[in-house]
């Protein structure tokens, strides 16, 4: 602890030369003997001060000025114009070694390039692919298979900050 606070006060000192909030200079010397002096500029050392302070605030401002409209732009859209998925079929049947396919439809919001966040539940073995609107588009597919090791589950859908559940079955 000693040692930080050590190199705290160098670290300052040094900074403090740089910035000309202390001088050191030779005041006499006589012989064997060389006084030195120290002077303080407490002026130079506020006007520092004060000025860091403005820019911190300044740039804190701006910083929160810019979040605000960002969440304010992103919010405002997706109330003005939400997108909205739905899938055909959110409860799947299948049996061991056969594939599903699940339409998917959007409207509102953006049309650009959107692929749907697909989580598979842990142990089932299920595997699913697909999801991706192209820009312009409304409509896409799952693609939902069950290997021979498979077992019932679930895969969460997430689109445009909404999940939606569908439920697989295998038979």
């Amino acid at each position: 602890m000693a040692r930080f606070i050590v190199i705290c006060a160098a670290i300052f000192l040094l900074f403090g030369f740089y910035r000309n909030w202390f001088t050191v200079s030779e005041q006499s010397n006589t012989g064997d003997k060389m006084t030195i002096g120290a002077t303080l500029d407490k002026g130079k050392i506020q006007e520092d001060t004060s000025g860091a302070v403005s820019k911190i605030k300044d740039f804190s401002q701006s910083v929160k000025t810019k979040a605000g409209e960002a969440v304010s732009s992103s919010s405002d859209n997706k109330e003005a114009n939400p997108t909205i998925v739905s899938w055909d079929n959110k409860s799947i049947r299948l049996e061991h070694g056969t594939k599903a396919r699940v339409n998917g439809t959007r409207s509102g919001g953006t049309m650009k390039d959107m692929q749907v966040g697909l989580s598979v539940s842990s142990g089932s073995g299920v595997l699913v692919s697909g999801g991706l609107f192209r820009a312009g588009e409304t409509e896409t597919t799952l693609t939902i298979e069950a290997p021979k090791s498979a077992h019932d589950g679930t895969i969460t859908v997430l689109a445009d900050g909404k999940t939606e559940v569908l439920t697989v079955t295998i038979q």
